[in-house]
């Protein structure tokens, strides 16, 4: 009879303690550190820090986009999330169209691998590139890796640090930013203006070497960019090698050239295709080639530029302008509307004569 007693204790014990593992195991137990008398961390209830006003949630948020040495990361890690930052080491491409990226700091290195279904462009992230990586740590064939699981859980690492001046002409550097004013150019150049999140504001040339999608980057966009650092006409400019360097974060409103008499029009319309409508006066041109004039109509006028292009189109336009300005007939201009000096400027694309 005690030997029977004593086999129930016994599996009772072993059952309690294989039950309590494995609550603990899944987080549903909590106990205090030793050395600190702290709980874990991972308690799942939102309650207010009445000293920061954030939630238990946010704070474990915030603790996990901390960037960690990747040697930091052991078994303690599986199923957290966690952000590291290096180099990109390696990079290999799955026929089902994974792409597995090998990160290393240096404390050591990881995998990170990119799944098709996650829909993440890898274009930007070739060997020699830095990356920020913020993803959940799992354990592949005795491995750590960092999986993201959204687009913007990985990105290039800024390499220098904003505000960007003429010292750092000939770095190259990665910039994010919004675009506040695009101009397409006849010859096929894109023009964008960047606004960058310290609120200064870069030209970014994309030449038509490049051959860009001429509907791309719309105004409001938000992209990101890694080019050389230039100057042109005291202007600084951010330029990229190629189209894989320009990565858009979110897409802008594709603008479809809506008519706004000249008065209504202000600087709220930047980077915005309009059309509009008035009498040409004041008509010169520039020793580059480029034309400028005044657009008025009922006493309300903005300057307006056409630029220079190397295609015959351009000599269509120009005629236009000068006959409008000589005959003293009204004209229809849908152009891009910028800001250049504190000035309201309107950027020509196309000159109609009714």
């Amino acid at each position: 009879m005690k030997q029977k007693g004593l086999f129930i204790f016994s599996l009772l014990a072993v059952l309690v303690i294989g039950i309590g593992g494995f609550l603990y195991q899944e987080n549903y137990l909590f106990f205090a550190d030793s050395a600190t008398g702290a709980k874990n961390t991972e308690v799942e209830a939102v309650v207010s820090d009445s000293g920061t006003g954030q939630t238990v949630q946010q704070a474990a948020i915030q603790i996990e986009s901390e960037v960690i040495e990747i040697s930091a990361i052991d078994s303690s890690y599986v199923g957290k999330t966690v952000t590291v930052q290096g180099l990109v080491a390696s990079r290999q491409i799955h026929s089902k169209g994974h792409v597995f990226l090998t990160v290393k700091d240096e404390t050591g290195e990881l995998s990170v691998p990119l799944f098709a279904d996650k829909e993440i462009d890898s274009e930007p992230y070739q060997e020699g590139k830095t990356v920020n990586v913020t993803g959940k740590v799992q354990e592949y064939q005795g491995k750590y890796e960092v999986v993201p699981a959204l687009p913007e859980d990985i990105h290039l690492e800024t390499a220098l640090k904003e505000p960007i001046t003429e010292a750092d002409l000939g770095k190259t550097v990665v910039l994010k930013g919004e675009v506040v004013s695009r101009y397409e150019h006849p010859d096929g150049h894109l023009f964008l203006t960047l606004r960058l999140t310290d609120g200064q504001e870069l030209e970014m040339p994309i030449f038509n070497s490049l051959k860009p999608d001429i509907n791309a980057f719309q105004a409001n966009a938000v992209i990101e960019v890694e080019g050389e650092i230039s100057e042109y006409k005291g202007n600084l400019q951010v330029i990229p090698s190629n189209l894989q360097a320009i990565k858009e974060i979110t897409a802008g409103e594709l603008n479809e050239a809506a008519f706004k008499e000249i008065d209504a029009i202000s600087a709220e319309d930047r980077g915005q295709k309009l059309l509009t409508e008035g009498n040409i006066s004041d008509v010169s041109e520039s020793k580059d080639g480029h034309l400028f004039f005044t657009l008025e109509k009922d006493g309300k006028k903005i300057e307006t530029t056409l630029f220079k292009a190397d295609t015959n189109e351009l000599e269509g336009r120009k005629e236009r302008i000068l006959q409008a300005e000589s005959a003293k007939f009204p004209v229809r201009i849908v152009g891009v509307v910028e800001v250049y000096e504190d000035q309201l400027t309107l950027i020509v694309d196309k000159v109609l004569i009714d």
